[in-house]
């Protein structure tokens, strides 16, 4: 069933299985999908929600997950995420972002300047990974 558009969805702390069942149902401009148990491997309900801002914080999304990103996101907070240095290159085809947050990820300070040199019209906020 097509739920259709929402202008906003927080769907934190919930199940891939939920979440696989919900978003290809809808599209959505905000969707936050924080501390949720998405898989490493590829997240297909992702890319059709169509959402311009979207958190995935705090989830062990992968660079694998960067292919199923939706091309329409300006803002992304993948903040204490999976994401590595090896999957930053893949971010630069999200032509939208305005706003990217890596802090907390383990990519370097090398491969974050890179970055910023290859998408110059997005504001990235990064800080390294805290190890204890």
């Amino acid at each position: 069933k097509d739920l259709g558009h929402i202008p906003s969805l927080r769907a934190e702390n919930k199940e891939s299985e939920f979440l696989n069942k919900i978003l290809p149902t809808l599209t959505v401009d905000k969707l936050s999908l924080r501390d949720s148990r998405l898989p490493r491997g590829h997240i297909p309900y992702l890319s059709g929600t169509r959402a311009t801002w979207l958190s995935v914080a705090d989830t062990e999304i992968s660079d694998t997950a960067i292919d199923d990103l939706p091309t329409t996101s300006e803002f992304l907070d993948a903040n204490r995420t999976e994401i590595s240095d090896e999957g930053l290159e893949k971010l630069t085809r999200l032509t939208q972002l305005k706003t990217l947050v890596l802090a907390g990820t383990a990519t370097s300070e090398s491969a974050i300047d890179k970055l910023r040199r290859r998408m110059p019209r997005c504001h990235i906020i990064w800080e390294p990974l805290l190890k204890p």
